[in-house]
Protein backbone atom coordinates (compact mmCIF):
# COMPACT_ATOMS: atom_id res chain seq x y z
CA UNK A 1 0.00 0.00 0.00
CA UNK A 2 2.94 2.10 0.84
CA UNK A 3 4.36 2.53 -2.60
CA UNK A 4 0.64 3.32 -4.25
CA UNK A 5 0.70 5.88 -1.84
CA UNK A 6 3.55 7.33 -2.62
CA UNK A 7 2.54 7.69 -6.76
CA UNK A 8 -0.52 8.90 -5.70
CA UNK A 9 1.52 12.15 -3.43
CA UNK A 10 4.14 12.12 -6.52
CA UNK A 11 1.04 12.63 -8.91
CA UNK A 12 -0.98 15.26 -6.99
CA UNK A 13 2.18 17.10 -6.43
CA UNK A 14 3.33 17.12 -9.98
CA UNK A 15 -0.25 18.10 -10.83
CA UNK A 16 -0.27 20.86 -8.31
CA UNK A 17 2.70 21.97 -9.67
CA UNK A 18 2.02 22.25 -13.30
CA UNK A 19 -1.19 24.00 -12.49
CA UNK A 20 1.17 26.88 -10.90
CA UNK A 21 3.17 26.95 -13.37
CA UNK A 22 0.30 27.68 -16.22
CA UNK A 23 -0.97 30.47 -14.05
CA UNK A 24 1.99 31.81 -13.49
CA UNK A 25 3.14 32.12 -17.31
CA UNK A 26 -0.36 32.81 -18.49
CA UNK A 27 0.12 37.17 -18.16
CA UNK A 28 2.97 36.79 -20.17
CA UNK A 29 1.67 34.74 -22.83
CA UNK A 30 -1.73 37.35 -22.77
CA UNK A 31 1.02 40.63 -23.00
CA UNK A 32 3.07 39.33 -25.95
CA UNK A 33 -0.43 38.88 -28.12
CA UNK A 34 -1.41 42.37 -27.15
CA UNK A 35 1.64 44.21 -28.35
CA UNK A 36 1.43 45.57 -31.85
CA UNK A 37 3.28 43.55 -34.55
CA UNK A 38 5.37 45.91 -36.90
CA UNK A 39 4.14 45.74 -40.41
CA UNK A 40 5.76 45.33 -43.41
CA UNK A 41 3.88 48.85 -44.52
CA UNK A 42 5.14 50.77 -41.65
CA UNK A 43 8.28 49.48 -42.02
CA UNK A 44 11.33 52.43 -43.26
CA UNK A 45 12.70 51.72 -46.80
CA UNK A 46 16.27 52.27 -46.91
CA UNK A 47 15.41 54.72 -49.64
CA UNK A 48 13.52 56.93 -47.74
CA UNK A 49 15.96 56.62 -44.60
CA UNK A 50 18.71 58.10 -47.95
CA UNK A 51 16.37 61.05 -49.09
CA UNK A 52 15.56 62.45 -45.50
CA UNK A 53 19.31 62.29 -44.54
CA UNK A 54 19.93 63.73 -47.84
CA UNK A 55 17.44 66.59 -46.93
CA UNK A 56 18.63 67.28 -43.75
CA UNK A 57 22.69 67.19 -44.93
CA UNK A 58 21.85 69.68 -47.94
CA UNK A 59 21.72 73.81 -47.28
CA UNK A 60 18.02 75.08 -48.47
CA UNK A 61 19.05 77.08 -51.95
CA UNK A 62 18.34 80.92 -51.27
CA UNK A 63 16.38 82.18 -54.48
CA UNK A 64 18.88 83.57 -56.45
CA UNK A 65 16.46 85.61 -59.23
CA UNK A 66 17.18 88.49 -57.47
CA UNK A 67 20.85 88.87 -57.32
CA UNK A 68 21.24 87.60 -60.98
CA UNK A 69 18.84 90.72 -62.06
CA UNK A 70 21.23 93.47 -59.68
CA UNK A 71 24.64 91.44 -61.22
CA UNK A 72 23.19 91.93 -64.47
CA UNK A 73 22.91 95.82 -64.05
CA UNK A 74 26.11 95.93 -62.30
CA UNK A 75 27.68 94.57 -64.85
CA UNK A 76 25.73 96.65 -67.70
CA UNK A 77 26.45 99.78 -65.88
CA UNK A 78 30.40 99.03 -65.47
CA UNK A 79 30.29 98.32 -68.88
CA UNK A 80 28.95 101.64 -69.78
CA UNK A 81 31.15 103.74 -67.63
CA UNK A 82 34.19 101.77 -69.46
CA UNK A 83 33.07 102.73 -72.97
CA UNK A 84 32.53 105.84 -72.25
CA UNK A 85 35.98 106.80 -70.37
CA UNK A 86 37.62 105.07 -73.76
CA UNK A 87 35.29 107.61 -76.13
CA UNK A 88 36.30 110.54 -73.81
CA UNK A 89 40.25 109.79 -73.98
CA UNK A 90 39.91 108.46 -77.40
CA UNK A 91 38.26 112.21 -78.41
CA UNK A 92 41.31 113.88 -76.03
CA UNK A 93 43.70 112.21 -78.45
CA UNK A 94 42.19 113.13 -81.46
CA UNK A 95 42.18 116.25 -80.96
CA UNK A 96 45.98 116.54 -79.44
CA UNK A 97 46.84 114.97 -82.80
CA UNK A 98 44.73 117.31 -84.73
CA UNK A 99 47.16 120.34 -83.37
CA UNK A 100 50.12 118.88 -85.20
CA UNK A 101 51.24 118.86 -88.94
CA UNK A 102 52.24 114.96 -89.07
CA UNK A 103 50.89 113.33 -92.01
CA UNK A 104 50.51 109.60 -89.57
CA UNK A 105 48.55 111.60 -87.05
CA UNK A 106 46.17 112.55 -90.31
CA UNK A 107 45.79 109.35 -91.16
CA UNK A 108 45.25 107.90 -87.89
CA UNK A 109 42.45 110.98 -87.66
CA UNK A 110 40.99 109.89 -90.67
CA UNK A 111 40.99 106.15 -89.81
CA UNK A 112 38.31 106.98 -86.97
CA UNK A 113 35.97 108.19 -89.26
CA UNK A 114 34.90 104.79 -89.96
CA UNK A 115 34.06 104.21 -86.31
CA UNK A 116 30.77 101.93 -85.04
CA UNK A 117 30.77 104.85 -82.10
CA UNK A 118 29.14 108.00 -83.08
CA UNK A 119 30.85 110.12 -80.47
CA UNK A 120 34.45 108.94 -82.00
CA UNK A 121 33.13 109.44 -85.41
CA UNK A 122 32.23 113.07 -84.59
CA UNK A 123 35.35 113.97 -82.70
CA UNK A 124 37.98 112.73 -85.57
CA UNK A 125 35.47 115.49 -88.15
CA UNK A 126 36.14 117.86 -85.85
CA UNK A 127 39.97 116.59 -85.54
CA UNK A 128 40.03 116.80 -89.31
CA UNK A 129 38.66 120.34 -89.39
CA UNK A 130 40.77 121.61 -87.00
CA UNK A 131 44.11 119.40 -89.13
CA UNK A 132 43.15 121.89 -91.98
CA UNK A 133 44.61 119.78 -94.41
CA UNK A 134 43.47 119.10 -98.09
CA UNK A 135 44.72 115.79 -98.17
CA UNK A 136 41.64 114.73 -95.31
CA UNK A 137 38.95 115.86 -98.59
CA UNK A 138 39.09 112.47 -100.39
CA UNK A 139 38.82 110.28 -96.91
CA UNK A 140 36.05 112.79 -96.27
CA UNK A 141 34.47 112.18 -99.19
CA UNK A 142 34.31 108.02 -98.69
CA UNK A 143 32.57 108.73 -95.57
CA UNK A 144 30.21 110.85 -97.11
CA UNK A 145 28.89 107.53 -99.26
CA UNK A 146 28.99 105.41 -96.52
CA UNK A 147 26.83 107.15 -94.12
CA UNK A 148 22.74 106.71 -94.00
CA UNK A 149 22.62 109.60 -91.69
CA UNK A 150 21.53 112.93 -93.15
CA UNK A 151 23.03 115.47 -90.35
CA UNK A 152 26.34 113.11 -90.65
CA UNK A 153 26.30 113.80 -94.50
CA UNK A 154 25.91 117.70 -93.92
CA UNK A 155 28.60 117.93 -91.33
CA UNK A 156 30.74 115.74 -93.83
CA UNK A 157 29.52 117.93 -96.66
CA UNK A 158 30.00 121.11 -94.79
CA UNK A 159 33.71 120.10 -93.70
CA UNK A 160 34.80 119.39 -97.68
CA UNK A 161 33.61 122.26 -98.06
CA UNK A 162 35.56 124.36 -95.86
CA UNK A 163 38.69 122.60 -96.47
CA UNK A 164 38.65 123.78 -100.06
CA UNK A 165 38.43 127.60 -98.89
CA UNK A 166 42.07 129.16 -99.27
CA UNK A 167 44.24 129.29 -96.04
CA UNK A 168 45.03 132.62 -94.56
CA UNK A 169 48.78 132.00 -95.85
CA UNK A 170 47.15 131.90 -99.08
CA UNK A 171 45.22 135.16 -99.26
CA UNK A 172 48.10 136.85 -98.09
CA UNK A 173 50.37 135.65 -100.38
CA UNK A 174 48.01 136.68 -103.22
CA UNK A 175 47.19 140.17 -101.84
CA UNK A 176 51.19 141.31 -101.57
CA UNK A 177 54.42 139.62 -103.73
CA UNK A 178 56.28 137.19 -101.86
CA UNK A 179 59.64 138.26 -100.75
CA UNK A 180 62.36 137.09 -102.93
CA UNK A 181 65.46 135.08 -101.02
CA UNK A 182 69.31 135.25 -101.58
CA UNK A 183 69.21 132.91 -104.60
CA UNK A 184 66.25 134.86 -106.60
CA UNK A 185 63.91 132.10 -105.66
CA UNK A 186 60.37 132.63 -104.21
CA UNK A 187 59.74 131.95 -100.41
CA UNK A 188 57.43 128.92 -99.84
CA UNK A 189 54.47 129.52 -97.59
CA UNK A 190 54.76 127.74 -94.36
CA UNK A 191 51.73 125.69 -93.44
CA UNK A 192 51.43 125.12 -89.71
CA UNK A 193 49.06 125.76 -87.21
CA UNK A 194 48.60 129.53 -88.12
CA UNK A 195 47.81 128.57 -91.36
CA UNK A 196 44.10 128.01 -90.85
CA UNK A 197 41.16 128.93 -92.75
CA UNK A 198 40.40 132.71 -93.09
CA UNK A 199 37.20 131.73 -91.89
CA UNK A 200 36.03 130.46 -87.81
CA UNK A 201 34.78 126.24 -88.07
CA UNK A 202 32.28 125.25 -88.73
CA UNK A 203 30.32 123.67 -86.29
CA UNK A 204 29.55 119.91 -86.15
CA UNK A 205 26.15 118.64 -87.04
CA UNK A 206 24.71 116.77 -83.81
Amino acid sequence: MRPKIVIIVLTLGLFVFGTFFAIRHAPDRSNRNTQPQPTPASAPEPGDSLASERTQSEPVAAPSGNNSVQSTLQGANTSQDTHQAYVEQRTAELMDMAMTDERANLDSILSELSNRDPEIRKAALEAAIQFGSRDAIPKLADAVSQTDDPNEKTALTDAIEFLKLPSLTEIRAQSKPVANNATGGSKPARRGNLARRAISTPPVSQ
